[in-house]
């Protein structure tokens, strides 16, 4: 990642940074996530501020969210989408 990316692995963490987003925030997690474990999710939606959302997608992984809910996901992400950003 330095290399690439110019940051380091300690710079990745977000539960340090989510509190001052100063945003609207949806979180959308795997319930089956071994690289984001859902406990993880859980804290680092824990330390946001409002507003936010959680939604746990049953069965997903990591970045087949989609894939396992395509009508729920469109919905939701167009809901939050609608609500905070308008069309």
């Amino acid at each position: 990642m330095p290399l690439r990316l110019g940051i380091q692995p300690a710079q990745l963490r977000p539960i340090e940074h989510v509190a001052g987003l100063g945003m609207p925030l949806l979180v959308v997690a795997g319930s089956e996530d071994r690289h984001t474990t859902l406990a993880e999710t859980r804290r680092l939606y824990g330390a946001a501020a409002s507003p936010k959302s959680l939604w746990v997608v049953e069965g997903a992984a990591h970045v087949d969210l989609h894939a396992y809910a395509p009508a729920e996901y469109e919905r939701r992400i167009g809901a939050f989408l609608d609500r905070y950003v308008g069309r």
